[in-house]
């Protein structure tokens, strides 16, 4: 059955990865003669969208996992790594590489930049999910006993 919280769970996990994907994290500053800012998101870099889509795409085709409920919960964690990874990799980039890089939360100039709060929603969402599974695949056993 695909109408069960935990599908709505991953669903929402799913656009939230999504947006990150999206939304920025942070902005680069160059000191130059022309003061240059750009926005730091998961297009910018690489690895970061890979890390990203991988996330969002897991998360989204564990939905479809329904009828293999041990399965599913096996495949939920690899989002939530994921989402781990990202997390660390953005604070990573805006702290260790450049001199120009900051992180930066909520409202800069007229950019809504809330990107690195994003993963840990997905990992909320996804652990919401997970326990979601957990419980139907409890209370199979438990009638599965009772017969």
């Amino acid at each position: 059955m695909i109408q069960r919280k935990q599908s709505i769970w991953l669903l929402l996990a799913t656009i939230i990865l999504t947006l990150a994907f999206i939304l920025p994290y942070g902005i680069n500053k160059v000191d130059s003669p022309t003061p240059l800012e750009t926005m730091l998101s998961a297009k910018n870099n690489i690895i970061l969208m890979i890390l990203t889509i991988v996330a969002a795409a897991t998360s989204f085709f564990s939905i479809f996992l329904y009828k293999n409920r041990k399965q599913q919960m096996n495949f939920t964690f690899i989002p939530i790594l994921l989402a781990i990874g990202m997390i660390g990799f953005e604070i990573y980039n805006t702290y260790m590489t450049q001199v120009g890089n900051k992180m930066v939360v909520g409202l800069y100039g007229s950019n809504l930049i809330i990107g690195i709060f994003l993963p840990v929603v997905a990992i909320i969402l996804i652990a919401m999910a997970y326990n979601g599974v957990k419980s139907d695949e409890k209370l199979i056993r438990d009638t599965d006993r009772l017969r």
